[in-house]
């Protein structure tokens, strides 16, 4: 006697760039093999993914370069979490090159699992296959898993650095209206990246060291007066500046042209591209208020949809501006700030640095 399987299906076939394997992936992933004893999974090429999510792969309408995982990193995790589950058995992973890929060649398929957000991808598949004088497919959409405000997880919010892959937003952590307590301001401190020693009256010795990192591509953001200067003295393009006219929390200049600025910046929320503009935020000492992590929010989309860089001027301190700079950043992008007495903290934003960050915020009581 034949052995009824309690599945919906033989086999389905999912596809995407699986790109920082997230909660909103897995949940998709989950669902497939809730329907079906084999589950086909198209992973898109490292050219695909290229033309799917540039430019650049912040989103197609980003216009900064972020990097995405390559082929072989996406697949490890894939496979990692197939073999977590006691799935990989049950799966087979294709490289895809194009939004078809094996749904019309393999017979055997009998339905697409898609999202709202593959919808289409699912009935150009169909189309194809009904110019081949194949049989439509079954399209089974499940759906999307939210972030904390209610928008959908998604590789492209990870990657401009908005939320992590549980979709939780890192905007939320930022704010410490009232004071950061001791505890976490000493732990802040210390360098959140890699320290560039050198001296602390000639930061221009450290020219040669940090052009010598920085690549073409990255974002980069100046947290205080000097490094902000010595950027613009070696005429390093910088996206965002949050300065104070402070140095050692005393007075030093008066004026954003002292800084190596263009006189021209205009105080102003629109500018065309390519522009720098300026902005005021409000941040008394040892706190980080809402109106500075909103300025640095809003002069991250400046940067990324616009191209446009921006000045912010603290009114109050700028010390502790890295720390939304760096949850709010761009995966890839590059922050740099003084440490007294020490040198330059480079800090190349990863999930991990963010990772790390959070996760010592949120001890605060």
């Amino acid at each position: 006697m034949v052995q009824q399987s309690s599945y919906s299906y033989p086999v389905v076939a999912i596809a995407g760039t699986f790109d920082r394997l997230h909660q909103g992936h897995k949940s998709f992933i989950l669902k497939a093999f809730e329907l079906s004893d084999k589950v086909i999974i198209g992973l898109t090429s490292d050219v695909y993914t290229k033309s799917k999510i540039n430019p650049p792969a912040g989103g197609q309408k980003s216009k900064i370069h972020i990097t995405y995982q390559k082929f072989g990193e996406r697949k490890k995790e894939l496979e990692n979490f197939l073999k977590e589950k006691g799935f990989l058995p049950r799966a087979e992973i294709v490289e895809i090159h194009d939004v078809y890929g094996p749904a019309i060649e393999r017979t055997q398929i009998q339905a697409l699992v898609v999202t709202k957000d593959s919808q289409k991808g699912g009935e150009e598949v169909n189309r194809k296959r009904v110019e081949l004088n194949l049989p439509k497919l079954k399209l089974i959409e499940v759906p999307l898993i939210m972030a904390e405000d209610n928008r959908s997880i998604a590789s492209t919010r990870i990657r401009q650095g908005e939320i992590d892959r549980y979709g939780h937003l890192y905007r939320s952590l930022c704010f410490f209206e009232s004071g950061i307590p001791e505890d976490i301001r000493q732990k802040l401190k210390k360098p959140q990246g890699e320290l560039v020693a050198g001296n602390p009256n000639n930061l221009g010795e450290l020219t040669d060291i940090l052009q010598a990192k920085l690549k073409k591509e990255n974002l980069v953001i100046t947290i205080g007066d000097e490094v902000t200067k010595l950027f613009n003295t070696i005429d390093q393009k910088i996206h965002i500046a949050v300065i104070d006219f402070k140095v050692h929390r005393i007075r030093k200049y008066n004026s954003i042209s002292e800084l190596g600025f263009p006189d021209s910046v205009i105080l102003s929320e629109s500018a065309d591209a390519k522009q720098y503009i300026r902005v005021q935020a409000f941040n008394p000492p040892s706190t980080i208020t809402k109106n500075l992590v909103d300025a640095i929010y809003d002069s991250f989309h400046r940067a990324v949809f616009n191209l446009t860089s921006t000045i912010i001027v603290v009114d109050g301190e700028d010390d502790l501006a890295g720390v939304p700079a760096i949850l709010l950043a761009p995966l890839g992008s590059v922050v740099l700030y003084g440490q007294p007495e020490e040198g330059v903290v480079f800090v190349e934003v990863t999930e991990r640095i963010k990772e790390k960050l959070a996760d010592l915020l949120q001890k605060k009581d």
